[in-house]
């Protein structure tokens, strides 16, 4: 799973309920799938590979996010 940027982690996944007019938190999402492929140099495939974003988010349920949020409600301590 790779991620672009810190600031890409938990965004939330938004839907509109046409109902009540309001809108909805379903998921969090964290990250996309990245996939692996062989950097060329002219037509010879090298020993390199890159990693890109195939597009395909993922996601966790708000229920997930909510019970790490409680279980921890300060954040995680993040060592330089």
């Amino acid at each position: 799973m790779g991620t672009t940027t810190l600031a890409f982690l938990a965004v939330p996944l938004c839907s509109v309920s046409p109902v009540r007019q309001r809108q909805n938190v379903g998921a969090i999402i964290s990250g996309y799938r990245a996939v692996q492929s062989p950097v060329y140099e002219g037509r010879a495939e090298t020993t390199l590979t890159y990693s890109y974003n195939t597009g395909i988010i993922v996601a966790y349920r708000i229920e997930t996010a909510i019970a790490l949020i409680r279980e921890n409600p300060m954040g995680f301590l993040q060592v330089p």
